[in-house]
């Protein structure tokens, strides 16, 4: 069914639209829960560049490298978390549209994986800066 509806969404308005790249997004969640990695990894790598490129895409484009990087947290690819959870947070600190729960739990996340990376200092660092928001 989704995949029938991300083949809509790329004929109705082209396979780099926002439209279809939400859909990938959407794919990509769905391969997660069904543990296709392989697949939840192409969708999500074609799902970024169209929502990279709009500005007003801020809170989805959050969403997806915080997704993206889950996928990568699961299973076991860390190293491959880092730069997407990063990037994350470093959107959510810039950008008004993204809600401040969600940018949260976005710093507790990459929290964590600096702790299982042996990056103890950085990790120590964001949960100070968790701890000091209100």
């Amino acid at each position: 069914m989704l995949k029938s509806k991300l083949a809509q969404e790329e004929s109705k308005y082209g396979a780099q639209s926002i439209q279809a790249a939400k859909a990938q997004h959407a794919v990509a969640n769905c391969a997660v829960e069904l543990h296709d990695y392989k697949e939840a990894e192409a969708a999500f790598k074609a799902a970024l560049p169209p929502i990279e490129d709009d500005p007003a895409q801020a809170a989805e484009l959050h969403l997806l490298l915080a997704d993206f990087a889950s996928m990568y947290a699961t299973t076991a690819r860390l190293k491959e978390a880092d730069p997407l959870l990063s990037r994350a947070c470093e959107l959510g600190k810039n950008s008004a549209a993204i809600a401040p729960l969600k940018q949260r739990k976005v710093m507790e996340d990459y929290a964590r994986l600096l702790y299982k990376l042996n990056r103890t200092q950085e990790a120590d660092d964001l949960y100070k800066q968790l701890k000091a928001k209100p």
